[in-house]
């Protein structure tokens, strides 16, 4: 069975040989630990049975959990905007870098807890019936960044959640600039929807719920005046939620917490540099 979880090919790294005595699985075990796949120190640990494609945090995740990317242009763009003192207009060229295209939910952050890489976030969506497909809530920044990182992603930056939203032209919201409305985005309700369940409100790039359902946390620390280049006790959250009103859903709005603050308004999702 070790041979089998292993592989021949992780001796033959090792080795340069095709045989896989037990010496050689020793070894192996020794450098991968409990290692499913990818590599360490230059040794293949495995690979993902079919239907487990993908390797997320060198574990094999099932392949609904990777939640489907979209791969945001690099380029230069205007973010900001003139009547917002912490975030006034200032240009940012950004390379190209991909974006999860719906806020990461109940049952894909279940995974990441089931396999013991995340804990268990507080009351909100987490364990109701029927809300799988809710975003994820009442999460704080350290568990956002354990998933992502479990998945093989990150948390965008600022900057890349704001470009995102206002590609290509510097638009005031992911739609475009007509002011919000009940088809657009899930603001001033009760409670969260289903992700990508305002589709007339997506971006131009296809990225759904940008605005509304719930604050997303990003990885950059809030300063008074973005781009923030230092370190604060604040982390940035972008977009909006289901109990804030129109004010807040603009892709210029910027709002802040404290890392370990974990609201039923707050969720993320992930990007991942190509």
């Amino acid at each position: 069975m070790l041979g089998l979880l292993l592989g021949v090919g992780c001796a033959d790294s090792i080795y340069g040989t095709s045989g896989n005595t037990y010496d050689d699985q020793a070894r192996v075990l020794a450098i991968c630990g409990e290692m499913k796949c990818g590599t360490s120190n230059g040794v293949t640990c495995g690979t993902c049975p079919t239907g487990q494609t993908y390797c997320a945090g060198n574990q094999c995740a099932d392949v609904n959990v990777t939640q489907s990317m979209v791969t945001v242009p690099g380029g230069t763009l205007t973010l900001g905007a003139s009547d917002q003192s912490d975030n006034p207009n200032h240009s940012v060229t950004l390379a190209d870098f991909q974006m999860d295209v719906t806020e990461v939910t109940v049952s894909a952050y279940k995974a990441c807890v089931d396999a013991t890489k995340c804990s268990t976030p507080g009351n909100g969506n987490w364990g109701v019936s029927g809300k799988e497909n809710h975003p994820i809530n009442t999460v704080n920044w350290q568990q956002a960044t354990d998933f992502c990182t479990w998945a093989g992603k990150r948390l965008p930056t600022e900057e890349e959640w704001e470009y995102a939203a206002r590609y290509d032209d510097s638009r005031a919201y992911p739609w475009r600039n007509n002011e919000p409305s009940a088809t657009l985005a899930n603001y001033s309700t009760g409670g969260t929807t289903a992700v990508g369940s305002f589709p007339a409100g997506d971006s131009k790039l296809g990225i759904k719920d940008l605005a509304g359902n719930v604050w997303e946390w990003t990885s950059t620390w809030y300063c008074r005046t973005a781009p923030c280049t230092g370190t604060s006790a604040y982390r940035v959250l972008r977009g909006g939620s289901w109990n804030y009103d129109t004010s807040y859903l603009r892709a210029a709005y910027r709002f802040f917490s404290t890392p370990s603050y974990s609201l039923d308004s707050f969720g993320f999702r992930c990007a991942r540099t190509p």
